[in-house]
């Protein structure tokens, strides 16, 4: 018997045949870019607040007063502002990682990434996964290897928008699907609770097919035919317990019809 337990377990057979049969999809939680620089929830909220301070259209008193609310609860209300004073929120500018996209620690994990295969699927907003990086931290250039290094960098097809959730775009190679929107359109991010609760609606007895909800069905295929590895989630974040309930009206067949579902975990923290 062993005498502890290894501080990082074995890679599950399952994981390395997925990997080499290229079935494997890395889902890409909010862990992942907080390592790479960018704000986490509080700090977002914050900083949205903030712009309407500067802007003159919200009061360091009232401020104040939300302070202790959710971020998710001063993300709406910021959104309302947003609307209210026709102020654009310049997500791209709040979710900057720090020193931008040239972060160097960002650049190394993600180029670690991208080993792991060529498709993901993520619940972030920011764009580390929309490029492809080298594991040294460089981007990829182009197929021709006598280009130099600063030649146009290898950019993944992003999809951000539920028409485009579909089997055959998960089986397209070099593509990240974000199922809460990107930074490329800003006003269809999903960020308050009315706008999880559209995205994750219900509608497995729904028998209408004009009322399907794509995201679950792209779920569905996901987790029917592919091996899911979560990165940068926590068992208590809100995002990972939504996924999770969603996927109870998920309904995950085998050939012969039963169901079926292999979940393997591992809770290791994101280190540099």
């Amino acid at each position: 018997m062993s005498d502890g337990i290894p501080l990082i377990p074995e890679m599950p057979r399952v994981l390395r045949e997925s990997a080499q049969r290229g079935t494997l999809i890395p889902f890409i939680g909010a862990g992942a870019s907080r390592l790479a620089g960018c704000p986490n929830w509080s700090e977002l909220a914050d900083r949205a607040l903030r712009f309407f301070v500067e802007s003159g259209k919200f009061s360091y008193s009232q401020l104040a007063q939300v302070g202790n609310l959710t971020p998710r609860v001063k993300l709406s209300v910021a959104l309302g502002l947003q609307a209210e004073h026709k102020l654009k929120i310049d997500f791209g500018a709040l979710l900057a990682p720090k020193d931008g996209y040239n972060n160097a620690l960002g650049r190394r994990l993600f180029g670690s990434l991208a080993r792991l295969g060529k498709t993901f699927v993520t619940t972030n907003y920011d764009s580390w996964l929309d490029t492809e990086f080298s594991e040294t931290g460089n981007v990829v250039s182009s197929p021709d290897q006598s280009v130099a290094q600063s030649s146009t960098p290898t950019r993944r097809i992003t999809f951000d928008s539920v028409n485009d959730f579909t089997p055959a775009n998960l089986n397209k190679p070099n593509t990240v699907f974000h199922l809460h929107g990107s930074l490329r359109n800003p006003n269809d991010l999903v960020i308050t609770t009315k706008h999880y609760i559209q995205r994750y609606a219900n509608d497995r007895n729904n028998l209408d097919p004009n009322k399907e909800n794509r995201t679950l069905t792209f779920l569905e295929y996901l987790f029917a035919n592919k091996t899911v590895l979560f990165i940068g989630y926590g068992l208590e974040e809100r995002r990972f317990r939504l996924l999770a309930y969603s996927t109870r009206f998920v309904r995950v067949l085998s050939d012969t019809g039963l169901g079926v579902g292999n979940f393997l975990g591992h809770l290791l923290p994101l280190q540099s």
